[in-house]
């Protein structure tokens, strides 16, 4: 079985303050297929920029933000409630 290995490029926090849109652009331009980035809002802003191909979004917002509006909770006494039901899994 033949194995490829690409790259993934990590643009959060922009790009570690290098500018998330033209590192992407450029690293796009020499052949790297998928970016990374922490929360939606920079995936967002490089879509709106232009940048094609997939963006992998790493942070936990999209999970939380919703279970928040489901539970009708704050971040805090969700984080709790999860942590009581994992130990109670235990």
């Amino acid at each position: 079985m033949d194995l490829v290995a690409g790259i993934m490029a990590v643009m959060k926090g922009n790009a570690g303050g290098h500018g998330a849109i033209m590192i992407s652009k450029h690293l796009k331009s020499i052949g790297v297929e998928r970016l990374v980035v922490a929360t939606i809002q920079e995936g967002k802003e490089l879509r709106t920029a232009g940048i094609t191909g997939p963006i992998h979004v790493l942070g936990r917002q999209l999970l939380l933000t919703s279970l928040m509006v489901f539970m009708n909770t704050t971040s805090d006494s969700l984080l709790n409630l999860i942590m009581d039901l994992i130990i109670l899994r235990l």
